[in-house]
This record gives C-alpha cells, structure tokens and sequence, in this order.
C-alpha cells in the first residue's frame, strides 16, 4: 500500500529541476503500477522547458499528464519548513558568507526573507 495519498505533498526532479506539487489523482493500472495526477506548485521553468521543446518538434507531445509512483516523493510539510528554517538561520548567523536567496521577488541585493 502506497504512503501517498490524494492531497499529499511530493516532490520529483526532472534534468536539474526540483518540483514540488500535491496528488490530484491517482490510479492502479493493469500490470499493478499506481499513477499520479500532480497539481504542480511554482512550475514555471518546467513549462518553459516543455515549450521550448515543443516548439522546436510540435508533432510529439511533452511532459508527463501521470506520473509512476518510483516517480514522485513524499514530502512532510512541517519537516520540510523546519529545515527551511534552519537552512535561513545557519545562513543568517554568518556561517556562510554573502549568500543570497535566488528569488524572482528579490529587489536586487537584498536576502529575500521567505520564512516571516
């Protein structure tokens, strides 16, 4: 019995590329495989990826609409916060130097406080 659940919060990686997304759907197919629908969060360069190969040979689709269970990963939000936090509080207590947060909402050279 599979540890993901319709509403669960998991993650995949595709080239590079770290998606994180919720369970939508899911369904056991014939040859006993469970298959995902994933709403995914903040997917943009993924998208944009999946376009540009699109538009360099539009006779193939690209992306996945399902995704095999050996695919995807389950994620404990508060786990997932927590080190979050930690990551923002070693960072701040100067342990790494002039460290910037890559945001598209940063406002140049300020660190982006994504916790508060």
């Amino acid at each position: 019995m599979s540890a993901i659940k319709i509403g669960s919060l998991v993650w995949s990686g595709y080239s590079g590329l770290l998606r994180m997304g919720t369970i939508t759907g899911q369904r056991t197919a014939e040859n006993g495989w469970v298959y995902y629908t994933i709403s995914w969060h903040d997917d943009s360069q993924y998208e944009e990826t999946m376009s540009y190969y699109n538009s360099v040979n539009p006779n193939r689709d690209y992306g996945l609409k399902e995704y095999k269970a050996s695919l995807v990963h389950p994620i404990n939000p508060v786990q997932l916060s927590r080190f979050a936090r930690l990551h923002y509080e070693f960072v701040e207590d100067d342990s790494v130097e002039e460290y910037r947060y890559p945001s598209e909402m940063d406002d140049g050279d300020d660190v982006v406080d994504f916790l508060v």
